[in-house]
């Protein structure tokens, strides 16, 4: 159960009890039906070997075997990535690492991908991570943009198409990063 702890909209998962902070109007609790999951199961990413400077992925996907593909795409681009397999346990590990990019399943149950991005494009210190949405349909393609997101797959995700959006993930990153030195 995630629920609002201040009118600042300050969640805590009752799972975890760890704090998440996010400024965001809630008027209702958000119920969620799922194990931690961090127990869910095991993919060794690469948030043991995370340090400041690097540039990481977090990735926001259910199916641990479209999660090992992104993972393996991420490092091929230069990226240390690390895998959430609910909205919940995302946003969580979004606060925790700050990543320079979020790749973004729609489908992930009762924190959907949706309100997800929507926590994510209005939290003052996550706002401006490029969001790669990826969904099973292509049908919400204009949302996603409309939304915040940078980049939108539909699934079934071929390699090379895989290659092509995380090799843009990388440009728009390193973008950012110059224009972060260029405002210093």
């Amino acid at each position: 159960r995630i629920a609002p702890t201040t009118d600042t909209a300050t969640f805590r998962s009752e799972e975890s009890m760890r704090p998440l902070s996010f400024r965001h109007d809630v008027s209702e609790p958000v119920e969620i039906k799922t194990l931690l999951a961090s127990q869910a199961f095991d993919i060794a990413d690469d948030r043991a070997t995370v340090v400041d400077g690097d540039r990481v992925v977090l990735i926001i996907e259910d199916d641990p075997a479209f999660s090992t593909l992104l993972l393996g795409a991420a490092r091929a681009h230069g990226f240390k990535g690390v895998v959430a397999f609910d909205g919940n346990y995302g946003l969580e590990l979004a606060a925790r690492y700050r990543p320079s990019a979020i790749t973004l399943d729609l489908g992930l149950g009762a924190l959907d991908g949706w309100k997800v991005l929507d926590l994510l494009k209005h939290d003052r210190t996550l706002r401006h991570v490029p969001v790669q949405v990826i969904s099973g349909g292509d049908g919400h393609r204009h949302r996603a943009f409309e939304n915040g997101a940078v980049g939108y797959l539909a699934k079934p995700v071929d390699q090379a198409t895989l290659d092509e959006a995380m090799t843009a993930l990388a440009a728009f990153v390193k973008l950012l990063m110059f224009q972060d030195i260029a405002q210093s």
